[in-house]
């Protein structure tokens, strides 16, 4: 019974918790939900005409709260309208659903470290990897029917058909596009609001039954490891990874360095988009090529925030 009694007392105080923070959620996705639905489609474009400073601009656009921009990168970037580097910047610096967990648990403190790192390491990131492909295409004998950004094999432009494969994303993660503003909102809160609740609850009761020195004790104090798990699990093409990871660090279970991996690497649906798009000969070893260089990234910047912040 004294047992039962813990866990009533530890469910009760995490769905206290979860109250206070529900309006905050709910108007933090309106907000942002407005943005995306009235400001999506000029924020694709205008990384569309970035060409040569698209990494500064799609870092910049990119750290906008919008979870349809990645998927449209991914689509530009197919349509060989944006640069590969370009693109890294956008998954590097899309932030998806950590600002809402940070200002729900009234760490608006930690917003502008977050965001301000995050979007000097992508525009760096992306004019380093540009760089070095630069390089490597240089000591490579052209092909004759490579296609400048921007054209496909008819000379014609992808940049308008990302709208119908990014609706089709949104599909999968369940919002609809055309749904307005009211209605995702209150999804996502709903969505984000279980998350945090079955996370806090399980943190709650392992130190309450564990106790936080020894929970802490059990985690691995190797350099570099947690890192590299945490830039693994960012890999997960959901919104949803962002939740748990910072629940986990706010929650003192991981540390920031942690955190900025996963965060960094984690782009939501930018990589199935990209996998779907991005086909043909020699494709399929560009993605990949893409993925390791957007974990090695992750990784780098996860060493450094664990530095600096």
């Amino acid at each position: 019974m004294e047992i039962l009694h813990d866990i009533l007392h530890v469910l009760l105080h995490s769905l206290g918790e979860l109250a206070l923070m529900l309006p905050i959620l709910f108007f933090t996705y309106l907000a942002m939900e407005a943005l995306e639905h009235h400001a999506r489609e000029k924020t694709l474009s205008r990384i569309s005409g970035a060409k040569r400073v698209g990494p500064l601009l799609g870092g910049v656009l990119g750290i906008i709260p919008q979870c349809g921009v990645a998927g449209g990168a991914a689509n530009l970037y197919a349509g060989r309208v944006i640069t590969a580097g370009t693109f890294l910047a956008v998954l590097l610096s899309t932030s998806d659903e950590m600002l809402p967990v940070l200002i729900s648990n009234g760490r608006v403190d930690l917003i502008a470290k977050t965001l301000g790192f995050k979007l000097i390491f992508a525009v760096l990131a992306g004019f380093i990897f540009d760089g070095l492909l630069h390089l490597y295409r240089k000591r490579k004998p052209r092909e004759h029917h490579a296609k400048s950004y921007g054209e496909c094999c008819d000379g014609h432009s992808h940049g308008e058909e990302y709208g119908i494969e990014i609706h089709e994303m949104c599909h999968r993660e369940g919002c609809e596009c055309h749904d307005g503003v009211l209605r995702p909102a209150l999804r996502h809160t709903l969505r984000a609001a279980l998350l945090i609740f079955a996370v806090s609850f399980a943190v709650s009761l392992a130190v309450h039954f564990i106790g936080e020195e020894r929970l802490v004790d059990i985690l691995p104090d190797l350099p570099v490891l947690g890192e590299a798990v945490a830039a693994l699990v960012g890999f997960i093409p959901s919104c949803s990874v962002s939740v748990v990871l910072t629940e986990f660090y706010l929650s003192g279970i991981i540390s920031v360095g942690e955190m900025m991996a996963g965060l960094l690497v984690n782009g939501g649906v930018g990589l199935l988009v990209l996998f779907k798009m991005n086909r043909g000969e020699g494709a399929m070893k560009k993605n990949i090529a893409l993925c390791a260089a957007l974990y090695l990234f992750g990784l780098l910047g996860g060493l450094l925030a664990g530095l600096i912040m």
